[in-house]
């Protein structure tokens, strides 16, 4: 869904660390339409959790 291919893998990796320690993370990435065209988007990626406190998805919003 948001790895484009122009983004860093290093900024994937922070992304997924901040997430799996139970944190927000906020940020701007390169994401790309349907059509093939980039564009620059401002982002709040959460961890979303179940009645035993696991994480089982993330919240997109942006």
């Amino acid at each position: 869904m948001l790895k484009s291919g122009m983004m860093y893998d290093s900024v994937y990796m922070q992304l997924w660390e901040t997430i799996t320690k139970g944190k927000a993370w906020k940020g701007e990435l390169c994401n790309k339409k349907k059509n093939g065209e980039f564009y620059w988007e401002n982002t709040i990626i959460s961890p979303v959790y179940n009645r035993n406190f696991k994480i089982t998805q993330c919240k997109y919003t942006n």
